[in-house]
């Protein structure tokens, strides 16, 4: 069945504009059409593909099939964009992701993907990173900003373990780190305060945190 026309001009959109992803607002003023229509496109579009992920969506077949900038169904090749990759720059993104070699997924089983992920801590290194880009996205701040709160959370992280050896880290230790190091930041760069007041009430109102472990 031929795909929506709506669903592939935002997928479209999306390739080229990453950064659009939480933003139907922009994406609708490009498109000249309602921030609705939009915000409708992307329900279906992320219930069809299980979630978008700009960088491997192919906006013909409408599923995440592109590796390294082509399309491993259709064969569409587009240009690796070389600006925006989420809110981390090449270097950061490299502190998430190191020790993948950009294949494309395969099934296995727990025990396996843990093998492959690297211990506890890379593991706890990449959550950290990785939710700390999540919570960017309502903002959309400066990537001088963004690289300087990651280099806080990988210290913050390391003051936390302190040499510890644990094979496993709990929820309480993920958000403890995770609260420690906005806090670090809303010292280090007042300029943001606002932004760092709203992420640190995000993280406070989640259940069971323990701020110093």
């Amino acid at each position: 069945m031929k795909a929506p026309i709506r669903q592939r001009e935002v997928a479209w959109h999306l390739v080229s504009h990453p950064e659009h992803l939480h933003h139907p607002a922009f994406i609708a003023g490009k498109l000249q059409c309602s921030r609705n229509s939009v915000k409708l496109a992307l329900n279906k579009l992320g219930k069809r593909v299980g979630g978008i992920d700009p960088e491997r969506l192919c906006p013909e077949c409408l599923a995440l099939t592109r590796y390294d900038g082509v399309c491993h169904r259709c064969g569409l090749e587009l240009p690796q964009r070389q600006g925006f990759h989420g809110f981390f720059t090449h270097e950061i993104r490299n502190r998430i992701h190191e020790g993948f070699d950009g294949r494309p997924p395969i099934k296995l089983s727990l025990q396996t993907r843990y093998f492959l992920q690297g211990d506890a801590e890379e593991r706890l290194k990449r959550y950290c990173l990785s939710r700390l880009d999540q919570m960017f996205k309502d903002f959309m701040p400066d990537h001088s900003v963004v690289n300087a709160a990651a280099f806080i959370c990988e210290a913050e992280m390391r003051a936390y373990l302190d040499g510890s050896d644990s094979s496993r880290f709990s929820r309480e230790d993920r958000l403890t780190i995770m609260i420690r190091t906005v806090i670090r930041c809303g010292r280090e760069m007042p300029q943001q305060g606002p932004m760092w007041s709203k992420m640190l009430d995000g993280l406070l109102a989640m259940p069971r945190v323990v701020l110093y472990g």
